[in-house]
């Protein structure tokens, strides 16, 4: 599995990477991108996360823009950093425990509404990996699409307002990295997403899975 296969924001992160379905928000376009059909305003995100205590670093940036007549284009960087890595010879015996593995994303993504009820978004992702001094990158794309079951019944009340589906396609163009002698080729994924957002004062809850 692809270390981008995960959510970005260490709110996804903290929601067990269900967002599938989940809607306006700028750095959900390397999740889904068809949930920028939903953003309603021009919006930037950073972030940086420490994983797990053992040198997994992460960090991000999305910018996104909407544009009420052609839709919403948005631009994201991943990096996924690992440290301590250990080298050792054809005989096992350690040369240096410094050695470290750098992933890089570069997505541009687009997405839409069509009618009222359905959503449709792509992400083009640029690759790129470094290890103990070999590099290579590679190109993919995702496909995704998002439905709101309340306006496609014309009912937007009761449990049906906040309810969102999603479907997300990953690798549809699969990336294939060569460090040294083999291909590694990202496999493809497919995403299945429910989510339901119920008012809260001035905030909202969500429930999501994925």
């Amino acid at each position: 599995v692809s270390v981008f296969a995960y959510a970005a924001d260490n709110r996804l992160l903290a929601m067990g990477g269900a967002g599938g379905a989940l809607g306006g928000e700028a750095e959900l376009l390397f999740v889904n991108p068809s949930a920028l059909g939903g953003l309603l305003r021009g919006e930037f995100q950073a972030g940086h996360a420490s994983l797990y205590g053992l040198g997994f670093n992460e960090e991000y940036a999305v910018l996104a823009w909407p544009d009420y007549r052609w839709g919403v284009l948005g631009i994201g960087l991943r990096q996924l950093g690992v440290g301590g890595i250990e080298e050792r010879d054809e005989r096992n015996l350690l040369l240096g425990d410094d050695l470290a593995s750098v992933d890089q994303q570069l997505t541009l993504a687009y997405g839409r509404p069509f009618g009222h009820a359905w959503r449709f978004g792509a992400g083009l992702n640029l690759r790129r990996q470094e290890l103990a001094g070999y590099s290579d990158g590679a190109l993919g794309l995702d496909l995704g699409l998002q439905l709101l079951p309340g306006r496609l019944l014309g009912r937007e009340t009761g449990f049906l307002r906040g309810l969102r589906a999603g479907l997300g396609l990953r690798n549809v163009i699969r990336p294939s990295i060569n460090l040294d002698q083999e291909s590694v080729e990202d496999p493809p994924s497919l995403r299945l997403a429910l989510a339901h957002s119920i008012p809260l004062g001035g905030f909202d809850l969500n429930t999501a899975c994925d």
